[in-house]
């Protein structure tokens, strides 16, 4: 997990599960982190940088891991329970359903949520093996400026009857189980970041 070492312990962490291109991470991605481990009291975020994201493999925004990764480094790094992983691209993995397989295998004292903004959830019926995927972690769906309208999103009524209004609830008894968290959201984009300064990286001010 980029260079920092997660050890096994007897006490058992609960630990969100942010995965995305961050192509690049801005402030919202922190936004939605910051609410996640408040909302939902986890020990620590994990921000998954994406080795390809297989619904963008054509795309002409593909963008270097090393910078999308350096994005994340240096957004998250205002809050020290924000950790920037490299775990699909040193696992060689592409799919979220693999790289929950793998976590789970590692990491056998930790309780795993998955954070994801409305605009994902939206699309979540693209996913590869999405049934799957609410079978095997909780989710946690964070309001997203212009994707306030969740209930009209493609998969709403076929899990509404698994909604939570409880955190608590997330982490104990069988799934799916997946939560509508709200509150003050940033509006910005990857898309619209990229849009304005096809080449981000080379200057971070917007972000």
């Amino acid at each position: 997990m980029n260079s920092i070492e997660h050890k096994q312990t007897t006490k058992r962490k609960r630990i969100g599960i942010y995965g995305g291109s961050f192509n690049p991470a801005h402030k919202a991605h922190l936004n939605i982190s910051n609410m996640a481990i408040s909302r939902l009291e986890l020990d620590e975020i994990w921000w998954i940088v994406a080795n390809q994201n297989p619904l963008k493999v054509k795309s002409k925004d593909n963008v270097e891991f090393k910078h999308r990764f350096n994005s994340a480094k240096e957004i998250a790094k205002a809050n020290p329970k924000i950790l920037i992983s490299d775990f699909e691209k040193s696992h060689n993995t592409y799919k979220t359903i693999d790289t929950l397989e793998l976590l789970f295998q590692e990491f056998t004292t930790y309780d795993f949520i998955w954070i994801m903004g409305g605009d994902n959830f939206h699309i979540f019926h693209k996913w590869s093996s999405w049934q799957e995927i609410l079978r095997k972690i909780p989710i946690a769906v964070f309001e997203r400026p212009n994707y306030l309208d969740i209930e009209n999103a493609e998969i709403y009524n076929q899990i509404i009857a698994h909604k939570s209004d409880n955190a608590d609830e997330l982490f104990n008894g069988n799934l799916p189980k997946w939560i509508y968290i709200t509150g003050d959201s940033i509006d910005i984009s990857s898309t619209e970041i990229r849009n304005k300064n096809p080449e981000w990286w080379e200057n971070k001010n917007n972000r």
